[in-house]
């Protein structure tokens, strides 16, 4: 909504999630281009160091599902628990 009264319109390539109907309730609401109903850690190989506030990333997450490599880089990538 931010982006929307500032004259920018997000456009949404992806969303993921192993629930399907959340994903659909997203693609309705949001024009998502694509839904994906899947685990995230099949989607992406990520490791990470140290836990709470001090966790990173051991290294840059890679994109392991071919399909999704193949789309373009997000300008911004948005994740959240449901």
């Amino acid at each position: 909504m931010a982006g929307e009264a500032l004259g920018l319109l997000p456009r949404l390539l992806a969303a993921a999630d192993f629930d399907r109907a959340a994903l659909a309730v997203h693609r309705r609401n949001l024009g998502t281009e694509r839904t994906i109903a899947a685990d995230l850690r099949d989607l992406l190989n990520v490791a990470v160091d140290r836990c709470g506030e001090t966790a990173r990333f051991a290294d840059r997450p890679e994109i392991v599902r071919r399909d999704l490599a193949r789309l373009p880089g997000p300008d911004l990538v948005i994740g959240g628990p449901p």
